[in-house]
């Protein structure tokens, strides 16, 4: 039995064993099947060494995407300081019981699709400062001495009519788009 249900009597003891550990998984950690593929600090900074329209191009993970960025959103409401550690350990726990590396690629793809932004000691993170590289980026998010450092603040969202607006504008005035 496996939280009260029982598992079939078919196969020997190791595949029911098996089927029983999984059942138990599933039930603990239940957000768990929302990470579609395993990411590592290699695809982080894959990730940041694209180009904005390459970055939103993919769609893994879109699920524990949207469940970090639904929490972040919530989670600001109340603490302005939100830290890179807060969000890993929430993340690690149950009901998602993702890995470090996964939420750490997830932080990044959120910050490549510029849905969210990183501080450190009030100075923002971004590959688009010429002071930090691809790689820099990829080891303030994966290594540890960095985690109570970095604070995460969610964007607000801009009208895309407005942002078309503004671009005419600039390309009236400026004569640059």
């Amino acid at each position: 039995y496996v939280a009260g249900h029982q598992i079939d009597n078919k196969g020997d003891f190791a595949t029911r064993y098996g089927e029983g550990l999984r059942q138990l998984v599933d039930n603990t950690y239940r957000n768990l099947n929302r990470i579609t593929a395993a990411k590592s600090a290699g695809d982080i900074q894959a990730l940041f060494e694209q180009n904005g329209n390459m970055a939103m191009a993919t769609d893994e993970n879109a699920d524990a995407v949207n469940d970090v960025l639904l929490w972040l959103q919530k989670a600001t409401q109340h603490d302005p300081h939100v830290t890179l550690q807060t969000l890993l350990n929430k993340f690690t726990q149950i009901p998602f019981g993702f890995i470090n590396e996964d939420t750490e690629w997830i932080v990044a793809k959120l910050v490549a699709d510029g849905k969210i932004q990183l501080k450190r000691q009030n100075e923002i993170l971004s590959v688009v400062n010429a002071q930090y590289t691809a790689k820099d980026m990829t080891d303030f998010l994966t290594k540890k001495q960095y985690a109570d450092q970095i604070s995460i603040q969610v964007k607000k969202d801009i009208n895309p009519a407005y942002v078309r607006e503004m671009k005419d504008v600039a390309d009236t005035v400026f004569n640059k788009r």
